[in-house]
Parts: structure tokens; sequence; C-alpha cells
């Protein structure tokens, strides 16, 4: 009956980046879509889940038992990632999803109130391919998940909600960490404890010889609690210490996050060459899930202004399996910016991108530039793969490539001479 009201499981769905995928090729978007949809739809009606309301880029569905919504959510972010990974539907999308349970109003098919509004904002802070969830949700299903791995997000600060939420998420393989939320989050899971720290004498008014002598005795946890505080504080000095504990691999494993996260608090206090350098030690050394992303996110500012940024830049992503059709445009602007400045491993990467067959994108001729590039600069592995490549090649395009290969030759070499 309308108005009438019920405790349901509100489950929300969007698309990571609908917009710019309809802006590059509208009916590609909307068929892909419509290919998702044909899987998801029917696993949610058959775990009991009703869809009460969709848009353009998302769904909104309801669950007698928050058990088979979070069930459901877990298997359609799997099944998307092997869909994505397999390259079955094109252009690839990511979905978000959120759960909660509350009251609602039932008002005809459709159901409105306060926790559709929650949902819907829990899906917002959800990593791209993952599941977030309220404290309701993982009280009433923590149990039936033993094998699954349940992650705190803390209590971010939701716009016009004005109860506070304790958000979970569930670890699920190939997720990215929301770009958009990750300095919020960040400091929303670690800054109690920080707090705490700064209000202890033992490590507030200590300075950053103080941190050096705990590290000289083997103290590391003191060394790297006072350069946090430091750190916080603007003091540039301490940020070159805390690199060069990581750099020494001296952090101990329970502050790994804590140091990563202070980064990402001061990201754009850092110069150029510091963000360069902190997104390089990301990528190498393991800080925890996310700091793949966060590697992204410090070469990314340090792009701007930074060839080296944009060479590891767009190498990580061309790297991911999971890379979108958006970023691996990104990566290919990344990597060529990076080779006309004589980066010859950016040439390489190119190279073997556009000869990869089972790519869209490939071309033999730009391929074969990109290899010549390489070689003239003394590659020695890009004069095995361009001998491979002219094998394939009819003389008329060998030719032509040539003669745009050796002009461009002659154009990296410019660039680098009036840098």
């Amino acid at each position: 009956m309308d108005n009438d009201r019920k405790l349901t499981t509100i489950f929300a769905l969007d698309i990571v980046g609908y917009s710019a995928l309809v802006g590059a090729n509208e009916q590609e978007a909307i068929n892909a879509l419509r290919n998702y949809r044909k899987l998801i739809d029917p696993f949610i009606t058959k775990n009991n889940g009703r869809i009460f309301n969709t848009g353009g880029d998302s769904i909104f569905a309801d669950f007698s038992s928050p058990v088979n919504g979070l069930r459901c959510a877990i298997f359609i972010q799997r099944m998307v990632y092997d869909l994505n990974l397999a390259e079955k539907i094109k252009p690839s999308m990511r979905f978000r999803i959120g759960l909660h349970i509350g009251d609602v109003l039932i008002q005809g098919s459709d159901l409105l109130g306060e926790a559709v509004n929650i949902a819907a904002r829990i899906e917002q802070m959800a990593d791209y391919g993952g599941v977030s969830m309220s404290e309701s949700i993982y009280l009433h299903t923590k149990n039936s998940f033993e094998n699954e791995r349940f992650i705190d997000g803390g209590f971010p600060v939701f716009k016009n909600i004005k109860e506070s939420i304790h958000v979970y998420s569930i670890e699920i393989a190939g997720t990215i960490p929301n770009p958009n939320l990750i300095q919020k989050v960040s400091a929303q899971s670690y800054q109690e404890t920080v707090k705490g720290w700064m209000k202890d004498p033992e490590y507030a008014t200590k300075k950053i010889m103080d941190a050096q002598n705990f590290k000289r005795s083997g103290q590391y946890d003191k060394a790297v609690k006072i350069l946090i505080i430091r750190v916080l504080k603007g003091e540039m000095d301490a940020n070159e210490e805390l690199i060069s504990m990581v750099e020494k691999k001296l952090i101990p494993q329970d502050f790994h996050n804590f140091v990563v996260d202070t980064f990402v608090m001061v990201s754009k206090k850092l110069n150029s060459n510091d963000q360069t350098k902190f997104g390089l030690l990301l990528s190498n050394y393991a800080l925890g899930k996310d700091n793949k992303f966060k590697s992204l996110y410090f070469w990314k500012m340090a792009s701007n202004i930074n060839d080296e940024a944009k060479f590891h830049l767009g190498k990580a992503l061309l790297e991911d399996p999971t890379t979108s059709v958006n970023e691996t445009k990104e990566a290919i602007t990344y990597l060529t910016d990076a080779a006309m400045m004589k980066n010859v491993a950016a040439a390489v990467i190119l190279g073997l991108f556009y000869s990869d067959k089972n790519r869209d994108e490939y071309d033999e001729s730009t391929a074969f530039k990109w290899l010549w590039v390489a070689r003239e600069f003394k590659d020695s592995k890009a004069q095995v793969y361009l001998e491979a490549l002219v094998k394939t090649m009819n003389k008329a395009t060998f030719v032509n490539s040539k003669i745009v290969a050796e002009s461009l030759v002659d154009q990296i070499r410019w660039n680098v001479s009036n840098k």
C-alpha cells in the first residue's frame, strides 16, 4: 500500500566515469551498459532482491535479507572484474556498490527516505570495483562471510546526512581506491591515533634530531611517530628524513599505512621531485593494498612539470589489466610526452603497445616509429623487436614508416637540446 513503511536493505550501484564513456562514444557506452545489465539484473532477482529505481548510470534495489544483499554485491563485483579481465564487454566499466539497512517509505513501486540517501552516499565512498556498507550491514553479515576480509573505513563525513555512519568495505581483487576521497578517507582513518601522539609528551615536544637518535638506536617506532608529527607541522626536513626511512625499509609494519597517509595529507606541499620519488617508492615497496593508486596519485601531481613522473604514470597505467579505455589514452599521452624528451624506455613501451595485435590500438606504423626511436638511442632490445616487426610489414609501409621515424628522431634531438 502507498505510504506504508518497512525496514529493508538498500543496495545502491553506479558506474564509475559513465559520463566520460558516453562522451567518448554514446552508442558503445549504452550497448556496453545494456550487456552488463543483462548479467547484473537477473542476479539481483536470484538473490531475492527487487530493483525499485534506475537512472542512466545507477541501480537501486532492496533486499529483505542483508546477507543476500551483500552476497549479491560481492558476486557482481567479482563477475565484472572477470568480464573486464577477459575483455568480454567493451568499453569495460567499473561499478561502485553501497549497502545500508534502514526504514523507508513505500510509494508505489519506489522506495524513499533517508536510508536510500545514506546507501547512495556510502556507494560514493566505495572503491572502483568495490563494495562499501554501513555498520548495520557489517554487524548483520560478518558471521555469514567468515572467508571475506572486512576493512574498517572509519566515520566519513556525508553531505546533508546528520547521522554519524561507521563504514566498512570488503576486500575485492582489482579494486582501485576512490581518487576523489583518498585524502578524506586517510584523514578519517588515522586522525584519532595521530592526535593521541601529538598529546603524548614523549613525542609531541621532540624534534627531528630526537627522531634521528631513536633511529640510530633502532627504536624505529618512536622515530616514525616524531617525524609524522613534525611533517604534519610543516617541517620539510622531516619529510626528507621520513622518506629516507622508507627507502631504507626501516618503517615498522604497523606504521606503514600511517606513513603513506601522512604523505597523502601533505602531498601538495611536496616538491615535484619528492612527489615522483615517493610515488616510485610506493610502487616498489609493499605498504598496503591501495598504494598502487597512491603511487599514481603522486605521479599525477608531479607530472605537470616532471618528465620522470609522466613516464612512471603512463607505464603503471598500461601495465594494469584493469585500466579503462580513457586511462589507456591518458597513459599513451604521458608516455609520448616522456619519449619525446628521449626517454628510451617509454619509446620501447609505446612500440610494444602498438605492435600488440590483441589490442584495438594495434598500428604497425606507429609501433615501428617508436621502436626505431629506441634503437637510434641505443636500446638493444628495441633492435630485436624492430626486426620482428619489419618481417610483417610490406615494403611501402616500411618505407613510409622509416621516413616518419627518422623525422621523429630529429624532433626528439631538437627537444632535448632546447629543453
